[in-house]
């Protein structure tokens, strides 16, 4: 179970560095930009030189953490097959983007401290979702692999 949980933190922040990447890629297409990583930072810094750092850093401990989850989940159900790991993943993720969207949209949106995170729109929850959705496919396929 050790193996599983140090693995979880390792695919998990892999998962959230592709997912992080995918969040910027997918808003460069959109009027508003989405970054994700400075929000996250902006929560708890009024520093926005720092907030970057900050907002990655705390994205890779839940990413870290989050892996970790999945990973145990994983293995409790004692999965076998790719498709098994990585329809979990991408189920366990589509729940949490939920989460997260719901989050955003009815209290993220209200009390950010910076005005230019206050934009939770339909956009802004659909890129969540997607992100976390990649997130859940690196956990899949990474559990898959070291299964």
């Amino acid at each position: 179970m050790v193996t599983a949980i140090v693995e979880g933190l390792m695919v998990g922040i892999l998962g959230a560095l592709i997912m992080s990447q995918m969040m910027q890629l997918v808003s460069c297409q959109w009027p508003l930009k989405i970054n994700m990583v400075r929000a996250v930072g902006g929560l708890v810094t009024n520093n926005y030189e720092r907030e970057k750092v900050i907002g990655l850093g705390l994205h890779l401990i839940g990413g870290a953490l989050f892996g970790a989850i999945y990973f145990f989940i994983f293995r409790m159900l004692g999965l076998e097959s790719i498709l098994a790991f990585v329809g979990l993943g991408l189920g366990l993720s589509f729940f949490h983007g939920l989460i997260v969207t719901y989050c955003l949209m009815f209290y993220v949106d209200e009390v950010h401290p910076r005005k230019e995170y206050r934009k939770a729109t339909f956009y802004v929850g659909f890129a969540h979702i997607l992100g976390h959705l990649v997130f859940g496919l690196v956990c899949g396929l990474g559990a898959a692999i070291l299964a």
